[in-house]
């Protein structure tokens, strides 16, 4: 008995003995951040107890002596680089640059600390060899980036044997003679690179530009040439496709150079027409036959921008913006050998939300004779429906009036034209698509929609969803094409529909696929889909249903607690809240989830009086957050 007092007199005295670190730790802190009196600061500097109050009270002193000295000679390797960073002068920064092994101990040499110091300091340690070891490199690096003595920065950025020491001299280096010496002897490829970004030299950087081996370098010349003959040679003459594409981008009559556009390398070429304007004269010439759909994702990119300038597009697509990507891919074969290709990204967004995004990328077969450059593997017209079938306002599948359908029937652009395809509800605008298609891809796309529709027409007849799919030549994606035609030509009325979707989900035999709910409106329809024994269709139609009541059913009566747990997150009606939160039948997760949506603090004070630990918790948390909130 009495050993278990002493433990538990330990515990206490232990828990009280961090207590009172913690506070003296918040007191320190908060003293090395409000006070300005240098001599406290100091004091804390000196012999803090805790490296990061130090630090702050190092950021704040002005005393240059007491920041070498802990520069130097500190046990701390953080405590040493936060005082160098607020040392000024530049002969210090200097000696230290260039020899901080040899100067470190200075309990040693305090005899320098006086007024003539600093150039005794200088004069011995300059000569000197740079000192050993990461620690000490670490320091001399920051010391080279506080320098802005042009002739220390020079030796240091010349002849110092660290890279990372002649990196943070050169970031600070104006002297453009040295700089152009750095870029001709230097083997680090960054610090080159550093070293053209300060060159001001258009003759030096066009030269590097044509005769630098690596490719940052040149990339970083580019940048900075401003010359149009130059950039307009760098654009015939480059072989990296970002290159090319950069000096495109500062290339001001981009409308002159055709040509060079057209015999660029295929993602070069890309990056350079997500370039142009799109009202450009050349975009329709880099848009490729309009006689056929295209599978290459320059034309495309190209045929949106087409797009774009027409009245449907250009209201539709307001205000958003297309963000690109494209990188090199390869193949590399066992029998020798090596195919290039491409991957492709173009994601379409409206007020900083995803509306598309499309990945495409080259197929590479097992084996490969030709090994020549392959494309990624489009499909532009999936990319001009799903803008199609966009609804900015989050209700489904945007509607199209028979004025936007004849529109885009008499598109210019052939894919646009065979993305429609599928919404059109009018038969007369079938045989529209159809004599008008000036394309036999869009052609067959309409003839196989018309041929097909008595035998679609025959199987709804027969109330048999699943046989549309078996349709040959069709896969589930044509089915519901037909479906939706159906529904808008009201060939089949909703409520028939919605009757041959609920008889044969329950039906074992014909059971079909979810695939077929989203024509599916009735919020009653999809909540007895949602109750159904297949989990996987049943959260198909729960995504799909939006009414609280039917939510709240689905809360009640669902067997499966992942599904209930989404109709849950869907709940936003207060009453039903506050009925969930309150129903003891309901469980203690879901009763939660409830309690913290809810803005009834009556209700709220109620709960907080539960037994149940997790209820009561919630009610008080929320009531707390409710409380923070109406004050601000």
């Amino acid at each position: 008995m009495t050993t278990m007092k002493s433990n538990v007199y330990l515990l206490i005295f232990f828990h009280l003995f961090l207590i009172g670190c913690a506070n003296t730790y918040r007191q320190d802190m908060d003293l090395a951040h409000a006070t300005y009196d240098q001599q406290i600061l100091e004091n804390i500097a000196r012999s803090g107890k805790h490296v990061s109050i130090r630090t702050v009270a190092i950021a704040k002193i002005r005393n240059q002596d007491l920041l070498v000295k802990l520069a130097l000679s500190d046990e701390n390797l953080e405590i040493r680089f936060a005082a160098l960073r607020g040392i000024q002068s530049d002969s210090i920064l200097g000696a230290i640059a260039f020899d901080c092994g040899k100067y470190c101990d200075l309990t040693k040499r305090m005899q320098y600390f006086n007024n003539k110091f600093e150039k005794l300091m200088y004069d011995e340690l300059y000569t000197t060899e740079g000192g050993a070891g990461e620690c000490n490199i670490a320091i001399r690096t920051i010391a080279a980036g506080g320098l802005r003595d042009q002739a220390k920065l020079a030796k240091l950025a010349v002849d110092d044997k660290s890279p990372d020491v002649r990196e943070a001299a050169v970031k600070n280096l104006t002297d453009q003679s040295i700089l152009e010496k750095v870029v001709r002897q230097e083997s680090d490829t960054v610090v080159k690179r550093i070293a053209v970004d300060r060159l001001e030299s258009q003759a030096l950087l066009e030269n590097i530009a044509f005769t630098d081996t690596q490719y940052s370098v040149r990339n970083a010349a580019v940048a900075k040439i401003v010359s149009q003959p130059v950039l307009l040679r760098v654009i015939r003459s480059e072989k990296e496709d970002f290159i090319k594409a950069l000096a495109f981008r500062k290339f001001l009559n981009k409308d002159s150079i055709l040509q060079e556009i057209e015999n660029s390398p295929p993602i070069a070429r890309f990056m350079m027409i997500d370039l142009l304007p799109d009202s450009s004269r050349l975009i329709p010439r880099l848009a490729g036959r309009m006689d056929k759909l295209t599978d290459d994702a320059r034309e495309l990119l190209a045929r949106y921008k087409m797009a774009k300038q027409e009245a449907y597009f250009a209201k539709k697509c307001a205000y958003t913006e297309l963000v690109t990507d494209i990188w090199p891919t390869k193949q590399e074969y066992l029998g020798g050998g090596e195919k290039r290709g491409e991957a492709v990204i173009m994601n379409l967004g409206k007020d900083h939300k995803s509306i598309l995004e499309e990945f495409w990328e080259t197929r590479y077969l097992d084996f490969e004779r030709n090994l020549a450059f392959r494309n990624a593997y489009v499909r532009s017209v999936d990319f001009f429906r799903k803008i199609i079938n966009w609804d900015e306002f989050g209700t489904g599948i945007a509607r199209l009036s028979k004025d936007e359908q004849y529109a885009l029937l008499n598109s210019k652009i052939p894919d646009v034209r065979a993305a429609v395809i599928g919404r059109l509800d009018e038969p007369y605008l079938l045989v529209y698509a159809f004599v008008h298609a000036s394309s036999p891809d869009i052609e067959e796309k309409v003839y196989f929609r018309l041929s097909e529709l008595y035998i679609v027409k025959d199987l709804f007849r027969r109330l048999n969803l699943r046989k549309i799919q078996e349709i040959r030549g069709y896969n589930s994606i044509d089915s519901r094409k037909f479906i939706k035609l159906f529904l808008t030509a009201q060939l089949i009325s909703e409520k028939e529909y919605n009757q041959i979707v609920l008889a044969q989900s329950e039906d074992p035999e014909s059971r079909i696929s979810s695939q077929y709910y989203e024509f599916v409106t009735d919020q009653p329809t999809l909540t007895t889909l949602a109750l159904q024994r297949d989990w996987i269709n049943g959260e198909v139609a729960l995504e799909m249903v939006s009414d609280q009541e039917c939510l709240h059913q689905i809360v009640q009566k669902s067997n499966y607690p992942q599904h209930r747990a989404i109709a849950m997150g869907k709940i936003v009606r207060q009453d039903i809240l506050e009925s969930i939160a309150l129903d003891s039948s309901c469980t203690a997760e879901f009763r939660v989830l409830a309690v913290k949506k809810l803005m009834n603090t009556g209700i709220l004070t109620r709960l907080g009086k539960s037994n149940i630990l997790i209820i009561k918790q919630a009610a008080l948390s929320r009531i707390e957050f409710l409380r923070k909130n109406s004050k601000k």
